[in-house]
């Protein structure tokens, strides 16, 4: 009895004692597993633009990449080039906006921190309290195509950002040109801006986000020709592309992007020749994430928990007009404007425009034969193509050095030959990509181009269609060689204007592309290191419906 009773003396002294350290125990696990919740120290810097690199300290985020969101938006994978467990750097879209910034993990999440995109913050020169842009002046009222102009006032903010000059009938022509080009300067009391192509009489206004300023009405002189559009094609066509499924292979030492697959499918975009774009429907199946840009909108979707299955289909709807352009060669200057940048941005080397060649420059030179006004240098230049090359129906794209060494090409091959002679011979010109449209039954891919005209603007040339090179049942001119240097039929509709340049973001991913293109890109399908497959299904272009009515406007140049 004396046992027992000395027994349940040292149990009644002992089981507290064990109790009290199993909660401590359980206190200490508890306070473990909280602070290896993700915390964050600091962000740096704590306001930015896009494509600043923005970096966060803390602790506990993890050896594996997880999610950094600002204001409930992910950051995309592809964008974030470190994660380790005390650092993060990644480059802020230009889509962003303010809001918390937090870090989650497969650890938890962070307590969010304020962070400002200052894209989405408008700040007045002076820093003050945001006031609406004033015009108080203007370098003169009469302005020219291509030419740079000053705008005086107040308000118009430190930064262009997403702030814009819009000038009467709104041709921004920003297509596949850097911001300095368009906006050489841009402050807070001056802008100069380059008259872009298109304009007519009218009233110039600047916008930005905290106003509109007062209209100023700007006369467009037109000393070198006329442009008309005349007969009209209301046309409908059907875009996209579908993944249903991927094959992975685990790489070593995985970062951001590994898994992700992004696709940047083209926009139609307005001018003169076609405008009215409506997106009829633009559906996408599947969980992704949008980004639009000025010529593409990118479709991002990480695949590493879980099979592809997206369908993104579009259908668009525009007005494309007949157009006519008639210039005075002998009021043409043979001079461009060259502040901005623009005349070496339209005649600079590309990957499928080899102008430095000796075969291109030595082409452009005897076709250009000591000319110097642009126009009869690129008229030279389209007889010189089209005497030179005969059309044929391609199984593989023949660049512009082969095709004069071969003697044929498809449309492709015409129009970056026209574009590579233009350039090597001093003319700023570009490629456009597209689809020309028959009848209801059918569409082609296809490609024409453009040259710049000092005080008059971007003038249509079709070189393939000028040889013959017409696809079946297709309603083509009496002459075509003469009526596609300055004229466009209504049946197509046009992609891209310009080479874009974005190239892959990771050396080893995997590129893919449709069989026949419709526009020119640098990249059209971009698959993380871990995606060694994908089934991939190019939609389109398909044509919905032509609807044939007419309408007159004349954009005198």
């Amino acid at each position: 009895m004396l046992h027992d009773s000395n027994a349940r003396s040292i149990l009644s002294r002992i089981v507290p004692l064990i109790l009290v350290l199993v909660a401590v125990a359980a206190l200490i696990i508890l306070v473990l597993l909280i602070g290896r919740d993700p915390a964050i120290t600091s962000v740096t810097p704590v306001q930015a633009t896009g494509g600043t690199t923005v970096a966060i300290e803390g602790a506990h985020f993890g050896d594996r990449p997880g999610d950094v969101r600002i204001a409930g938006r992910s950051i995309p994978r592809s964008l974030i080039s470190l994660w380790t467990d005390t650092s993060i750097r990644f480059v802020l879209p230009d889509a962003a906006v303010s809001g918390l910034l937090q870090v989650i993990s497969d650890r938890g999440q962070s307590r969010g921190v304020l962070f400002q995109a200052a894209d989405d913050i408008p700040v007045a020169g002076d820093e003050s309290a945001p006031v609406s842009p004033v015009i108080a002046e203007i370098g003169s009222a009469d302005v020219t195509i291509g030419t740079i102009i000053e705008i005086r006032g107040e308000g118009f903010g430190a930064n262009r950002r997403t702030s814009r000059v819009e000038f009467p009938r709104g041709g921004q022509d920003l297509n596949a040109i850097d911001e300095s080009i368009a906006y050489p300067v841009w402050s807070d009391s001056l802008i100069r801006v380059r008259v872009p192509d298109g304009v007519i009489d009218g009233f110039l206004r600047v916008r930005t986000p905290w106003g509109i300023s007062n209209p100023v009405r700007v006369a467009v002189q037109r000393p070198v020709g006329v442009v008309e559009r005349s007969e009209t094609h209301e046309i409908v066509v059907k875009y996209g592309v579908a993944l249903r499924g991927a094959e992975l292979e685990p790489v070593q030492d995985s970062g951001p992007g590994d898994y992700d697959v992004a696709i940047r499918i083209p926009v139609v975009p307005a001018t003169f020749a076609q405008d009215q774009i409506r997106i009829l429907t633009q559906a996408t199946s599947g969980s992704v994430e949008r980004m639009a840009f000025s010529q593409y909108e990118t479709i991002r979707n990480q695949v590493a928990n879980g099979p592809v299955d997206i369908e993104i289909d579009r259908i668009v709807l525009c007005d494309r007009y007949q157009v006519s352009a008639r210039v005075d060669p002998s009021r043409i200057s043979p001079s461009y404007e060259h502040e901005s940048g623009f005349f070496a941005y339209y005649t600079q080397p590309l990957p499928h425009l080899p102008v430095d060649s000796e075969e291109i420059t030595a082409a452009a030179a005897q076709a250009a034969g000591g000319r110097a006004s642009p126009y009869r240098i690129a008229e030279a230049v389209y007889g010189a193509v089209t005497s030179r090359l005969q059309y044929a129906v391609t199984t593989r794209p023949i660049g512009p050095i082969e095709g004069l060494s071969l003697g044929y090409g498809d449309d492709f091959t015409y129009a970056s030959l026209f574009v590579s002679m233009c350039r090597a011979a001093g003319v700023p010109a570009r490629v456009v990509g597209g689809v020309v449209v028959p009848d209801e039954r059918s569409v082609y891919t296809h490609f024409w181009a453009e040259f710049f005209i000092p005080a008059f603007g971007w003038f249509p040339v079709d070189p393939g269609f000028g040889d013959g090179g017409f696809p079946a049942r297709f309603p083509a001119p009496d002459d075509p060689l003469a009526y596609y240097f300055g004229r466009l039929d209504p049946h197509r509709i046009a992609f891209q204007h310009g080479y874009d340049p974005s190239m892959a973001s990771v050396e080893g991913n995997l590129l893919l592309g449709p069989p026949d293109p419709y526009s020119i890109q640098g990249v059209y399908l971009e698959a993380g290191r871990a995606v060694r497959a994908l089934d991939v299904a190019w939609i389109g272009p398909e044509v919905i419906t032509v609807y044939d009515h007419t309408a007159t406007l004349v954009d005198s140049r």
